[in-house]
């Protein structure tokens, strides 16, 4: 399986985000691989500068562990039945503009979660923010399989599968450490404390 895999090495709150701006549809997996100390994010955000307070951000919304659901950077505990990341975990994410919504379909709990987008906004970026030192999780393409099961889940009919989806590019995201000026765009690999600059991500 291809994708990004997106690593915590410096401990405390550092983000990775979507270098691409999502303006229609777009489909994503996330695979959370590894959860270090109990806190882990993921989503999408239409900040102009993802950098800044990532995840409390007024347009940050998705989920997090212990339940924690985030609206417009407030927390919402448990809001549709989220209990929250476990390592291991894979889900689905589907954002469509037109309709504001961002859903999610967590494989583990076969459960579909949704979130309403504020309609105005009409720009929104891929967003996972990690804590632990050795957080580690991944960004794909997902499968067919993996596609259909949250757009069946999302309309409850057949015929949604014919509903024409735009993939994210692969490896498209980039990671900055909070509270700083260095940002990372690995090729394949985005260490969100290291600082350094490596040659921009293919697309694919």
């Amino acid at each position: 399986e291809e994708g990004t895999t997106v690593r915590q090495t410096a401990g405390l709150f550092r983000a990775a985000f979507g270098i691409e701006l999502i303006e229609t549809v777009a489909t994503w997996k996330f695979s959370a691989v590894s959860i270090s100390n109990g806190y882990l994010f993921a989503g999408t955000t239409a900040a102009a500068d993802p950098s800044q307070n990532p995840y409390s951000s007024s347009s940050a919304f998705g989920w997090a562990c212990d339940g924690q659901v985030y609206l417009g950077g407030t927390n919402y505990p448990g809001l549709g039945g989220w209990v929250g990341w476990q390592a291991g975990d894979h889900a689905i994410f589907l954002l469509d503009i037109e309709a504001s919504t961002l859903k999610m379909y967590h494989s583990r709990t076969q459960t579909l979660h949704t979130l309403a987008l504020p309609a105005e906004k009409k720009q929104w970026r891929l967003h996972v923010n990690l804590y632990g030192q050795a957080d580690v999780v991944k960004l794909a393409i997902p499968t067919a399989e993996e596609e259909e099961a949250i757009l069946v889940a999302s309309c409850g009919v057949c015929q949604c599968k014919a509903e024409v989806v735009r993939r994210l590019p692969r490896s498209n995201v980039a990671c900055c450490g909070i509270g700083s000026q260095a940002w990372a765009a690995g090729d394949n690999n985005c260490s969100t404390g290291s600082g350094t600059r490596h040659a921009p991500h293919r697309e694919g």
